[in-house]
């Protein structure tokens, strides 16, 4: 009757600290999902804008510049830290000073709103995890994956770096070539990157295809392709654009009336 009392006794005691761990589970399930949502909700909000003179933004497409003009006879510009808007200017902007105070924006913008939401859920997370029976959130989040264990995922990436290192090295040297002719330096930042990766590509890759394929051909054809394929007809239009490259059509169906 002892050992009886004494098992009932136990069971108890497990359902008892099952049902607080379940309890623990579900709030950090809520926390999550409620800082989560606030987190994505002040990016989203987020309405900063970075002021530049029009000499800061040289290398960008005139249509551009105007569009993000403050008034039309001040050079004034505003640019909101919205990612579209930032890559153009990491991509074309020349002036290495004005590609560092977009890119150190847009990687700072909500910082203060959003600091308090990420420390929790940070907090919440490893948290979960622990409920669980991990020893952290990165176990945890890898369950289910190739991975499996945070080991396993860092030696992939230790192997991929292994792979690529070489053919790294020999890109950036590319890349440092492009800088020195334009700043006097080999230096390159992480806001450089996208700014000379275009240039590479531009003098590699894009001039040779270019020849070998002439966009006004390739585009001709393909909708040609298209056409026949869906029966629709491709009008092109003359529009002012972000880009002078952009190119603009209207489509009519022509298996329904020729209704655009």
């Amino acid at each position: 009757r002892c050992r009886t009392l004494d098992i009932l006794m136990y069971d108890i005691d497990i359902n008892c600290r099952l049902s607080n761990r379940r309890n623990d589970i579900d709030t950090c399930r809520k926390q999550i999902n409620k800082y989560s949502q606030i987190f994505a909700r002040n990016l989203m909000a987020d309405v900063t804008e970075v002021k530049f003179v029009r000499q800061e933004l040289r290398g960008l497409p005139e249509s551009w510049i105007r569009a993000h003009a403050n008034n039309p006879t001040t050079d004034l510009i505003s640019v909101k830290l919205k990612y579209p808007d930032v890559r153009m200017i990491l991509h074309y902007a020349s002036e290495p000073n004005t590609r560092r105070k977009i890119q150190a924006s847009y990687n700072s913008r909500c910082v203060t709103a959003n600091m308090n939401a990420l420390i929790e859920l940070v907090k919440y997370k490893h948290a979960f995890a622990k409920l669980a029976g991990y020893k952290n959130h990165a176990e945890h989040a890898l369950v289910g994956t190739m991975a499996q264990v945070p080991s396993r995922a860092v030696k992939y990436l230790d192997d991929v770096y292994n792979l690529i290192k070489a053919k790294s090295l020999q890109q950036i040297q590319q890349l440092q070539i492009f800088a020195y002719a334009e700043t006097g330096s080999h230096e390159i930042y992480d806001h450089d990157i996208m700014y000379y990766v275009g240039k590479l590509l531009n003098e590699s890759v894009d001039q040779p295809l270019r020849t070998l394929f002439p966009i006004d051909d390739v585009t001709t054809q393909m909708l040609d392709i298209y056409a026949e394929m869906l029966s629709l007809e491709f009008k092109r239009v003359e529009v002012e654009a972000w880009h002078p490259d952009v190119m603009c059509y209207e489509v009519y169906d022509c298996s329904n009336g020729g209704r655009g």
